[in-house]
């Protein structure tokens, strides 16, 4: 019998049993055949699964585990069976632990409760017993001492996280605009994130936030293609620049604040937002649609609105468009950033 026919008979069977949620590996060892001999005649018949819908999560889990985070911890989070967290933690070499060992720190849990309260990490509680962060975590969760929030636990540097709480300054309202133009705030199970991106050769543009947030430059990633990002973690940063209005970028409202600041909260928007087309004499702002409309709103009083044209570029991005040189000048006179 050629080869291609020889599991011929076996299609429309083994077709049902992926379809019902069977793996290859499952359909060959109820067949006693190969796993590739399976996924070989499937082949065009079935839409070809990823391996497992949970590997995707495999970098994301990892680092929730390295910074104390227990299997059952990230289990909950995700809505999922332990076993599954456990073999795709093997993918980063995380073994499978015996049970029962953790019963012999317990004349330890009161220390390691006393230490994370006054401010030791849970990396820093292990590193003194020689255990590890999941221990540390299990013991603290037996002592009934609430863990810091992922947002908290995963911070490796220094943030003045209270920098935004008052817009009192031109240089904050400057600074708010800056960040609205580069950033934006992320709720990523539980870990709340403001992050700001930046081609690494404008790189100066996003410099000042890196300066006033973290006070040296440390932190940053950039990508094989030149993008740099800087993820600021911290639940009151993220609820603080939520309360103004940010959010991911397809959903920025403009910040209600007082009337004296939105002159600079402008200028450091448009660092960003904002570029000319000389040859034209035409001014582009980009944004969202009710974002440009509240800018829009914010200038009429001091130029004329009736110049200032709105169009789509695409579902989350609009931007204006000026060809009046006047209200074009009127634009940076207003804001002062020449």
């Amino acid at each position: 019998m050629p080869k291609g026919l020889k599991y011929e008979k076996f299609k429309e069977k083994w077709k049902e049993l992926y379809e019902s949620g069977m793996s290859f590996r499952q359909i060959g060892q109820l067949e006693n055949v190969d796993a590739k001999t399976v996924n070989r005649t499937l082949q065009g018949l079935v839409e070809i699964r990823p391996k497992s819908p949970w590997d995707k999560y495999v970098d994301e889990w990892y680092e929730l585990y390295k910074n104390g985070y227990s299997k059952s911890d990230i289990s909950k989070k995700h809505k999922c069976d332990i076993t599954i967290v456990t073999r795709v933690l093997e993918k980063r070499g995380v073994k499978r632990k015996t049970g029962g060992q953790k019963r012999l720190y317990e004349h330890l849990a009161s220390d390691f409760a006393e230490m994370y309260n006054a401010g030791c990490s849970l990396a820093e509680i292990g590193k003194k017993h020689n255990i590890d962060k999941q221990t540390v975590r299990y013991y603290l969760n037996y002592q009934g001492v609430k863990t810091r929030e992922l947002s908290e636990a995963i911070r490796k540097h220094e943030l003045n996280e209270h920098y935004f709480d008052a817009i009192d300054s031109e240089e904050k309202a400057y600074h708010l605009g800056l960040l609205f133009a580069t950033g934006s705030a992320l709720e990523q199970h539980n870990g709340y994130v403001v992050q700001v991106t930046m081609h690494q050769k404008k790189k100066h543009i996003i410099q000042p936030l890196i300066d006033v947030l973290r006070g040296e430059d440390v932190g940053g990633y950039t990508s094989k293609k030149g993008i740099m990002s800087y993820r600021f973690n911290s639940r009151h940063l993220y609820e603080t620049v939520k309360k103004y209005g940010m959010n991911a970028k397809s959903k920025m409202t403009f910040p209600h604040l007082e009337e004296k600041w939105n002159q600079a909260f402008l200028a450091g928007y448009m660092v960003d937002k904002s570029f000319m087309i000389k040859t034209r004499n035409h001014l582009y702002i980009t944004g969202t649609k009710a974002f440009l409309e509240s800018i829009k709103e914010v200038l009429s009083p001091h130029v004329d609105a009736s110049k200032i044209h709105l169009y789509e570029v695409s579902e989350n991005e609009h931007r204006f468009v000026v060809f009046d040189g006047d209200t074009i000048d009127g634009i940076y006179d207003w804001i002062d950033i020449l």
